[in-house]
């Protein structure tokens, strides 16, 4: 798959060209982030279709406005399979998701 992990270029545009912001939402998003995924696999557990689907459709906004293309993609696919109440795929979906967020992290890092 030929995604990029962090456009930066596209994240600064969301923000006005505002560095400092991107800055501060960085930070507030990497001080949630656990909580959410932490969420998100309890609600997996549970096979909380509903739930799983606004979870990761509030993630996807975030991940869309920190120009994480690749988790923001994986985070609809999640959204959509929990619309849908199809849940076959949401655990392998969801291992995907945290690797390509755990790559986020440590790419923004830099």
């Amino acid at each position: 798959m030929n995604s990029i992990v962090f456009d930066k270029k596209a994240a600064l545009s969301y923000v006005g060209g505002d560095s400092e912001l991107l800055a501060e939402i960085i930070g507030i998003f990497r001080e949630e982030i656990d909580e959410k995924l932490e969420r998100m696999r309890t609600w997996i557990a549970q096979n909380n279709a509903l739930e799983i689907s606004r979870c990761a459709h509030s993630i996807k906004g975030e991940l869309h406005t920190l120009g994480a293309t690749l988790s923001r993609r994986i985070a609809a696919e999640i959204e959509i399979a929990g619309a849908s109440g199809d849940l076959n795929d949401i655990p392998s979906l969801f291992n995907q998701f945290v690797e390509e967020i755990n790559r986020f992290i440590r790419e923004i890092g830099k």
